[in-house]
Formats: C-alpha cells, structure tokens, sequence
C-alpha cells in the first residue's frame, strides 16, 4: 500500500482504549462479532467493565448484539441496484462523498447535509434546484396522483413514482416516506379510531421532534404531503439547534411547516394528533427525558426512529426508567435510508430511521 493509500485508509478504533489503526490489527467479540478490539486485553476489560456500554459489561449485552447481527442480512436488503456496495461494513463516510460525487450531487441541493466529509453548515438558498438531478427534479417537481392504496416498501415506491431503481433520491425520501408509513401504517393499526377522525376531518397535526437537519431540508415533506392529497398537513418543527436563518412558516401545496426553535417540553402548542422523533437517540441525550414525560403526561401518540436496535433496546430502558412506561415492538422500517452508518469501532448494521417503535404507558389504549 502506497504512503498516500496509507494515509487515506479507513481507520478502525478499538471500543475500549479508542487506538486507531488498519483493520487488520484489530479483533472482534467471539460472541456477537459487533464490537471492535485492539487486543485480548481490552476485549476482556470490556467483558468484565463495559466500555462501549457504560454501566454495562459486554457479557450483559452480548446476546443482544448477536441477535442484532443476524438481522443484518435483512436490514441490508434494498431493491436499489447501488445498494450492495451502500450496505458494506466498510462503506465509511469518505466512500459516501465518492458515492454521492459520482452522482454530482455532493454538497448540493438537498443532498448537502448527506456528505459528511464536507462538514458544511452552509444553507441552500437556490430552491429551484432541489433535487440537482434531472430526471428526479422533472418527476419530483410535479404531484403524482394518489396511490390506490398505503405504499408500504421502496419498490412500491420507485414503481408509483416511475423512477430508476439505480436513483440514489431514496436517501434524502427516507424522512418524509417514513412519515408518510408511520401515517399510513402504524398509525392505522395503533389507533384506527384516531386515523379514522383525521380522515374524515381531512387534517393532520404533527410535532417532529429534535430536529436538526430536517428543518433545513423542510421541502422533502412535500413529498409526504403529495401522497396524501386529501389531507392537509401541518407540521411543526421542534429543535433548540436548526438555523436561526429559517421561516418559522413555510406553505405550498396541502402542506404547512412551522418552526420552533426550542425543544418540545419548552412549548406550550395544543396536543397534536401524534409526535414523531427521527433518529431520536434517546439515551444519548439527557433532555428527551422531560420531553418523554411531557409526551405521557399529556397522552401523546409518539413514534421515534433510530439508526440502530441497540440503542432502542439502550432507549427501552430510559424510558423504564421514568415509571409506568415502555416502548412498543420494535420494527424494521421499510422506508429506512439504503446508505449504511458506519462507525469505526462497531459492525452493528446501522441505517438512518432504521427501526420504529412508539411510546408506550399505561394511559394509552393503543
């Protein structure tokens, strides 16, 4: 390998002691094959302590990564015809920005926020190039007519909207084709009552919570709201860390998107008809625990994703935690981003809205 090669190498990270280097230098877990080790040593340390878990020791969780890997062969199943390589342990963030490069999408439109590499803070402004694609912005641009039934996979999905199955733009629908399953889908087998009133009412009240980067890419949720042209859709965007730069309204079409610029237990907005929370991580972060409560206090129907079923199983216990409450099942979600998550010192399959699962308490009769 050439010093150039060398230099630009991915680089894995032990879980324990962080050392990086060339995978080849490095182990795994004998049981799950989830967790990445330099040595014996700190494979050990791990067993006995619990590092890439704190407070917990890999023995206590081992059986559950394993489970989680077994899924991997499911989780990376997409009809796409990039989607082989997109799914690779491998397919690190450096791979990702050659990917969307070749696509000449990087860095533009709403495809900015998926090259991480570039680390770009900078907001589209030119909302007459979206989609930067020509053949998705010439089908994209126009509302198709209405599905005779749910879409429920990006097959049926592709097929309805007529585009390629080699189309990358299934990376950036995974936020509002998520929205519109959870719509769709689970909200109708959860409370059927519920789905039933806003058919008939013909509007939708939905809180999106701890947003980020969905604030800034506000008009993918157009293509939610086109597949439902009888509803009116009025989102509202909850999130302390979007950009003080945007309308705190924006309309067109059967879609309305408010902004707030502060985290959902701060507000005082009327009850909506649910809530949903993408990529939530909710043990990573310590204010969703009063954002929970709010939700169960006020008997809120609220869905959260995640990128990985180790931390809805890490986010079914916060959620214990707070008493009298759990989540519900968790789900693999058919509308999950085909482009894998890779971190350097895991192998767990990780996709951005991978998993769904939903608040659950006792006041809920749902």
């Amino acid at each position: 390998m050439s010093s150039y090669a060398k230099e630009h190498a991915w680089k894995r990270q032990c879980a324990v002691c962080y050392k990086r280097g060339e995978e080849k230098f490095f182990t795994t877990c004998d049981g799950c094959k989830a967790i990445v080790y330099c040595s014996e040593t700190c494979k050990q340390a791990d067993l006995d302590q619990g590092f890439f878990t704190p407070g917990q020791s890999h023995r206590c969780t081992c059986s559950v990564m394993k489970a989680i890997m077994a899924k991997e062969m499911a989780l990376c199943d997409f009809p796409f015809s990039f989607s082989k390589v997109t799914t690779k342990r491998d397919f690190h963030e450096k791979k990702v920005a050659r990917f969307l490069k070749g696509y000449g999408v990087c860095g533009q439109g709403l495809w900015r926020k998926e090259c991480q590499v570039l680390k770009t803070g900078k907001r589209f402004e030119n909302a007459d190039d979206l989609w930067v694609l020509p053949v998705e912005r010439d089908i994209l641009s126009k509302p198709p007519t209405s599905p005779l039934s749910p879409l429920s996979s990006w097959k049926e999905y592709y097929s309805f909207r007529c585009l390629p199955l080699e189309s990358p733009v299934a990376i950036v629908l995974t936020y509002p084709l998520t929205l519109y399953y959870i719509l769709t889908s689970c909200l109708r087998a959860d409370a059927s009552d519920l789905f039933s009133q806003i058919i008939d009412g013909g509007e939708v009240r939905i809180h999106i919570l701890g947003v980020e980067k969905e604030a800034e890419l506000k008009e993918i949720f157009l293509e939610c709201a086109r597949l439902l042209p009888n509803l009116r859709l009025m989102l509202v965007l909850y999130g302390k860390n979007s950009s003080p730069l945007l309308d705190d309204v924006w309309e067109k079409e059967n879609l309305c998107i408010s902004i707030r610029h502060q985290l959902y237990h701060e507000s005082s907005d009327l009850k909506p008809h649910f809530a949903v929370a993408f990529n939530a991580g909710l043990p990573a972060y310590t204010t969703w625990a009063e954002t929970v409560t709010k939700l169960l206090s006020e008997d809120v129907i609220a869905y959260f994703t995640d990128q990985s079923e180790f931390c809805c199983f890490l986010a079914s216990t916060c959620v214990e935690s707070l008493g009298k409450a759990g989540i519900s099942p968790i789900t693999i979600n058919p509308f999950r981003s085909p482009v894998r998550v890779v971190t350097s010192e895991q192998n767990m399959p990780w996709f951005s809205n991978a998993f769904i699962f939903r608040l659950m308490s006792s006041v809920h009769n749902i």
